[in-house]
C-alpha cells in the first residue's frame, strides 16, 4: 500500500523523470520512422520502464514511471501546441 512519504517523493521524481522521458521519446522519434499517433503509447512504456528502473521493480515503480510516461506525452503537446 502506498504510504504518506512515497507519494511525498513524487515531485522531485517528476523533475528528473518527466524530461528524461521526454528526451528518450524525442531520441526514438528521430532515430526510427516510428508514426507519431504512437509516441504517447511509447511514451508511456518508455516511462514505465525508466520507473522501473529509477524507483525499483514494484507496482509502485510502474506506476510512477506510467504518470511521468503521461506527464511527458502532456508536456509535449502543451510545447507542441503553444508554439503554433
Amino acid at each position: 500500500m502506498l504510504d504518506i512519504i512515497q507519494l511525498e517523493n513524487l515531485a522531485p521524481m517528476a523533475i528528473v523523470l518527466v524530461p528524461l522521458v521526454t528526451g528518450i521519446v524525442e531520441v526514438i522519434k528521430r532515430a526510427t520512422a516510428v508514426e507519431s499517433r504512437w509516441l504517447p503509447l511509447i511514451s508511456v512504456a518508455v516511462g514505465a520502464g525508466v520507473g522501473l528502473l529509477i524507483v525499483g521493480l514494484s507496482v509502485y515503480g510502474a506506476v510512477v514511471g506510467v504518470v511521468m510516461g503521461l506527464a511527458a506525452t502532456g508536456l509535449w503537446e502543451f510545447g507542441s501546441k503553444a508554439s503554433k
